[in-house]
């Protein structure tokens, strides 16, 4: 679907009284919880990170076909009891080559290095291109601070004001 279209279809769901997020499940990507070292998912579950055996949190984004040039990703991610702990923003280069390896970004004192999605070849996903946003979970204020439980993860293109992906859970235990 592409970006006009989901607009136009959000504004008639809005106005027919219909919730404005009812096309979420064709939205701008995919995102799936992971640790590194490698971690293997719940069955049918949330993804469970043990903290003392996972360094980094990854959130590996897979980006619908549409998702084409420069954009920036925001990853929200929310503790627990619901806050926000921490916004990640990511200047990304989605099926174009990169004109600048770096690009500022607001809120951020310094330009970031832009990341190039590459595209998957093969399997359900192929056509669409993937990247990896890391969160470092050892010695992070996440285990100083025994921040345990069930935390969310929602994403954002460019300046959207909702998320594009429905909020994704996964569970950090001691």
């Amino acid at each position: 679907m592409s970006p006009a279209t989901r607009i136009a279809s959000c504004l008639l769901a809005a106005s027919l009284g219909l919730p404005a997020l009812a096309g979420a499940a064709d939205g701008c990507a995919k995102v799936e919880v992971s640790g590194r070292p490698a971690t293997k998912p719940a069955n049918g579950g949330e993804v469970t990170l043990a903290a003392t055996a996972v360094e980094d949190v990854v959130f590996d984004v897979k980006l619908a076909n549409d998702v084409v040039g420069e954009h920036v990703l925001t990853l929200n991610v929310y503790l627990p009891e619901g806050g926000l702990y921490q916004s990640l923003s990511v200047p990304v280069e989605a099926g174009t080559k990169a004109r600048d390896r770096q690009r500022r970004v607001e809120g951020y004192p310094f330009p970031l290095d832009v990341v190039t999605a590459t595209a998957i070849t093969s399997g359900a996903d192929s056509g669409k291109r993937k990247l990896d946003i890391t969160m470092p979970l050892a010695g992070s204020a996440i285990v100083s601070n025994s921040l345990y439980g069930s935390w969310g993860v929602e994403l954002f293109l460019d300046d959207a004001p909702d998320p594009c992906v429905e909020r994704v859970a996964f569970l950090i235990e001691p």
